[in-house]
């Protein structure tokens, strides 16, 4: 650092050899702590090495440093250690010091510095002493008073400024506290908040008042006694400038954005100033951002309601990526392109304006409404299922509405409709929103040569850049591969995008910004009740947060008025240490990251603390109490029976993680083979089933050509009860990409808990697979064996796949008990995605293994039965089936079923077989055996779609007396829609017993189905009565009455409980 007008001298004491005076080891960490708040400040810093702290090492320290002092400049020294006080003179304790000699006083250091500044050309002079401490024993000497601060008159040296500043007063102790793992000084810390606040005391008068303040709320903080700072001087404390401070930056000129102004003065530039194209990229980002402001201005108008609009969040974001860029890294080791200091510039505030953009653009959908609307639009109904799906949460905001407590409601009506954007936004909203925002930059691209114009467009492209933005939103991920993107590629301006190393540096800021709507579930728990969180008071808590520097660590500082805000904010500082963290760790192989090796290398909030009220006592009791799972028992339970009720649950379970490995799988190989035209590669999904022995041990074993697990999956969804791969960043990342090619995937399983269910039957487990990675090429095979549900993962390397996919061994624990997967395959999967296949030699001699053909009605799935769950169920006779022209619906003539993903969920169905899958899959119970939430109306237009499959030629499955129980099964609409249809067919055969007629003219009266069969024709021809009647004004024949007879309707219960379509 070149010459500077505020140089300090730090010197600390933290070890002696004399046992009895106790060591300070936290000195070191105070050091550096100061250190860095005073470089911050603008002095030029000198930590004195704690190994050369001897009376003759520090005393000679302390005379060069005045020697050596520049005329003018301000010095600033700082004493830690132990301290006495005898003969009128203060003293630091050396590190050699023994209090056995009779001159023990001789033996220190005298803080008398008076002689020192004489003979120097330094200006001002300050001296911070925070030696006085508990720790010292010297009773069975005869110095008198050592242990009190002197009240002796610190002289005028000269002209200058002459001072000492004491942590406490005569007769009291500095004290020094513990939260967490980390020891501090009270001073100390005072001390380096203050010199590390832009905004803090710069006049020693100033620094005197904020100094005690700071000190009486650190005191109340950790329950220690007061101490009373102490300043000895005879200089103007108003006049004496300790800290210089930056002069307030000039007011905005006319027109001039605050975000503009912030783009134009980053230091990203700085370090790409001469480099080809930074120019243009620069004049191009300052140009967007002063828009984005404009339009963020609009849209914020639009939503003044909003509680969780955070203001400053990118101003935040933007002040931590400038210390990251100015303070932390090292400008040559980092070598940014124009490019990627364009990108860290404008993210941070397309990133604020793409929220409130889409959340203007999404205010028709009432976000404060939780109730459900007449006549909704689809992003209306879309909305009312996230709050659904949220229930627990829409319940408490209308008990708050009902208590009054209409802030409260508000904020959980918003926080729904946030995180519904987030995770259901259609692309095509997405893409229009982006594109207005990015508008500018496609007006600049019009103009410039050709190789401007393609860096422009390169840099600026929607789809990386909403990858980009949808990353930054989900949980942080340093595994998934982000490679080097080259943008104006074959051109002068041809430059690389390191978007790993990007990611990371707007990760970080991002995430030490601490926008509230990332902060955990337990806010918005904590809204709406009678001791709820204030929003406006948490969006001042995160304003204020600092992140102070402790050694390599970043510390959280914040002030928490509620416990959940400083629970959230731990939680957010765990987040942060992992990043930190897996940054450090990958820095050292990786070499987009290896540019960051200097970062911190973790985070805590050791210094979030309760806020104190008027009387100077804390809000609340520093506690994370609530309830928490015991471990072992809920595993148990999760285990057990006593949950789920049925141990065959587990079977299901290994099917449907199968089944959405492949669905995974196909929708990754249909999103290759639209973008990559060199994609050849072909795919069918397949699962088989195997129940038998292995060298005398039991087993099932499940094994699926899907997608595979990586040690990540293995890692953070397959191990983690409740957890989907659905919450992981990279899945939401591929999700945006599919949407721009129209690919869809819904997944229908849920990792974790369902997983624990496997252990109702086995007591171990054997994983055995392959991820498929995102260009479609298997990585490596895993062999992953697991002895119990709370046993670690024994994960081995066994090679490189050849083909994805994964195979579950479920070693059993009772074969004698254990369900036979291939039994409960046939009576609960009656429509298979995949090719499936089940094999069960443990049975008896039959061990012919069942096989499922895609899509189609399964030739044994038991039509015809109220319970297919049913041990005995079974397929009754041979039913009548007809096929439609999609394989979620089929027409059948007795009892068949609405089905979930294909499988039986409890909902019986006369007359047709309906697969709900995607968005209009059923809710369904823990135990898969019931339905509580199902779309009637989406099975009503399905079946109204597929009702010409009734009429083909060789259907033999609509006929009167069918149509008859159908119409009190599934309501009498859908009846009269076939019947007309029927008649336009003129469908056949149509009457009763061996009489045929045309539908025109008999119609499908039910009360005529229960007179005995006689001819349909007298002998003149003439129709019998009660054929051919009409409905009572009807125009045309149509189903009505009652029906009762033996053609294999439901006597009781019609299929939908409550009043169907029409009925």
């Amino acid at each position: 650092m070149g010459e500077a007008s505020y140089r300090a001298l730090l010197i600390g004491v933290p070890s002696y050899k004399d046992g009895a005076i106790k060591d300070l080891p936290f000195i070191e960490q105070d050091l550096a702590e100061l250190a860095q708040a005073l470089d911050g400040s603008g002095y030029e810093v000198d930590v004195h090495d704690i190994e050369q702290t001897s009376r003759d090492e520090i005393e000679s320290a302390v005379e060069i440093f005045f020697q050596e002092a520049a005329p003018g400049e301000t010095l600033l020294l700082f004493l830690s250690g132990h301290g006495i006080h005898h003969n009128d003179t203060d003293y630091l304790v050396p590190r050699g010091a023994l209090t056995r000699v009779h001159d023990f006083p001789g033996k220190c250091v005298p803080i008398d510095f008076g002689p020192y500044a004489e003979r120097s050309a330094a200006g001002d002079v300050v001296v911070f002493v925070d030696a006085c401490r508990e720790g010292i024993d010297l009773r069975e000497k005869g110095v008198g008073n050592v242990l009190r601060w002197s009240d002796v008159r610190v002289r005028r040296v000269g002209d200058r400024h002459y001072c000492h500043v004491y942590a406490c007063s005569k007769g009291e102790f500095a004290r020094y506290a513990t939260a967490g793992q980390n020891t501090f000084s009270l001073f100390s810390r005072a001390l380096s908040t203050l010199v590390a606040d832009v905004s803090g005391p710069s006049s020693l008068g100033e620094l005197e008042k904020g100094l005690q303040s700071a000190l009486d709320q650190l005191t109340a903080e950790h329950e220690c006694q007061r101490q009373q700072v102490r300043v000895r001087t005879e200089s103007d404390t108003d006049t004496f400038t300790v800290f210089p401070r930056p002069q307030s930056a000039p007011p905005l000129a006319p027109g001039e954005s605050l975000w503009a102004r912030l783009a134009l003065q980053h230091p990203a530039w700085n370090q790409v100033e001469e480099s080809p194209g930074a120019r243009l990229l620069k004049e191009t980002v300052v140009n967007l951002v002063d828009r984005l402001h404009a339009q963020s201005l609009a849209d914020r108008r639009l939503l003044e309601d909003d509680p969780w609009s955070p203001p400053g969040l990118a101003e935040r974001t933007t002040e931590r990526l400038t210390w990251l860029l100015s303070k932390v890294l090292n400008a040559e080791k980092l070598g940014l392109s124009p490019a990627e200091a364009s990108l860290l510039v404008a993210v941070p505030f397309l990133s604020s304006a793409f929220r409130d953009r889409t959340a203007a653009r999404a205010l028709h959908v009432e976000p404060t409404r939780l109730t459900p609307a007449p006549g909704a639009s689809p992003e209306r109904v879309g909305f009312e299922q996230f709050v659904a799906a949220n229930s627990r949460l829409a319940r408490r905001a209308a008990q708050a509405t009902r208590s009054g407590r209409t802030e409260g409601a508000a904020g959980i009506a918003w926080w729904l409709f946030h995180h519904w954007l987030v995770r259901h936004q259609s692309a095509e909203d997405r893409d229009d929103a982006l594109a207005e925002l990015l508008a500018p930059v496609r007006e600049a691209g019009l103009a410039g040569t050709q190789a401007e114009r393609k860096l422009v467009a390169d840099l600026f492209d929607g789809d990386q850049l909403f990858l980009l933005l949808r990353g930054l939103l989900a949980s942080p991920d340093f595994m998934v591969d982000r490679p080097v993107r080259r943008v104006a590629g074959a051109s002068e301006l041809e430059q690389d995008i390191r978007a790993q190393l990007v990611f990371a540096l707007l990760t970080i800021a991002t995430r030490s910004a601490i926008d509230p709507l990332a902060l955990g579930d337990i806010v918005v728990d904590h809204l709406g009740i009678s001791y709820a969180v204030s929003l406006p008071r948490l969006q001042e808590t995160l304003e204020k947060a600092t992140w102070d520097r402790l050694g390599r660590t970043r510390v959280l500082r914040a002030e928490c008025e509620h416990p959940a805000v400083g629970l959230a904010l731990h939680q957010q500082a765990a987040v942060l240490d992992g990043i930190f963290s897996s940054i450090d760790i990958r820095a050292a192989t990786e070499q987009q990251l290896a540019p960051l090796e200097d970062l911190p290398a973790h985070a805590t909030a050791d210094e979030v603390v309760p806020a104190l009220n008027a009387q100077g006592q804390r809000m609340y009791e520093s506690t994370d109490l609530r309830f928490r799972l015991a471990d072992d028992r809920i595993q148990e339970l999760l285990m057990g029976e006593e949950l789920y009720g049925d141990p065959a649950l587990a079977i299901r379970e290994l099917y449907q993680n199968a089944l959405d490995a492949c669905r995974y799988r196909g929708a990754r190989t249909a999103y290759l083979r639209a973008t990559d035209p060199g994609f050849t590669g072909r795919w069918e999904g397949s699962i088989s089933f195997t129940q038998g022995y292995d060298d005398g041990r039991a087993y099932i074993e499940c094994v699926d050509n899907g997608i595979g697990m990586g040690k990540r999956e293995l890692r953070e969804v397959f191990s983690h009860a409740g957890m989907r791969f659905a919450d992981l960043p990279e899945y939401t990342e591929e999700l945006a990409r599919w949407e721009t090619e129209n690919v869809e995937f819904h997944p229908n399983s849920r990792f974790g808990i369902g997983v624990l269910s496997y252990f109702m039957i086995a007591d171990d487990l054997q994983v055995t697979t392959c991820r498929l990675d995102p260009e479609g090429h298997p990585g490596p095979l895993l062999r992953v064996d697991i002895a119990g549900p709370g046993a670690l993962f024994h994960i081995q390397e066994i090679g490189r796949g050849r083909e994805a996919g994964t195979a579950v061994r479920l070693y059993l624990r009772d074969p004698a008990t254990a369900p036979s997967a291939k039994d409960l395959l046939r009576r609960l999967l009656w429509i298979a995605d995949y090719h499936v296949t089940a094999e069960d030699t443990m049975t008896g001699p039959d061990a012919t293994p069942l096989t499922w053909l895609p899509e189609v009605l399964s030739e044994f799935a038991p039509l015809g039965v109220e319970d297919a769950s049913a041990p005995t169920a079974a397929r009754h006779g041979a039913p009548l089936v007809a096929a439609t022209r999609q394989p979620t619906t089929w027409w059948c003539n007795g009892m068949g079923a609405v089905l979930a993903d294909g499988l039986w969920c409890g909902l019986p169905s006369f007359g047709a077989v309906v697969n709900l899958t995607g968005r209009h899959a059923p809710q369904l119970t823990v135990d898969r055996k019931r339905c509580i939430g199902w779309d009637r109306d989406h099975v009503q237009r399905m079946l109204h779609t597929e009702i010409d499959a009734l009429l083909v030629a060789d259907s033999e499955v609509l006929r009167p007396p069918w149509l008859a129980t159908l119409a009190e099964a599934q309501g009498y609409r859908l009846a009269d829609a076939i019947l007309r249809a029927a008649i336009a067919a003129d469908h056949r055969p149509w009457g009763m017993g061996d009489h045929d007629a045309p539908p025109a003219i008999i119609g499908c009266f039910p009360a005529d189905l229960e007179i005995p069969a006689a001819p349909a024709t007298a002998p003149d021809g003439a129709v019998r009565p009660g054929h051919g009647r009409r409905p009572a004004g009807g125009a045309s024949p149509a189903v009505g009455g009652r029906s009762r007879g033996d053609w294999g309707g439901r006597k009781e219960s019609p299929w939908f409980p409550d009043s169907s379509p029409g009925r």
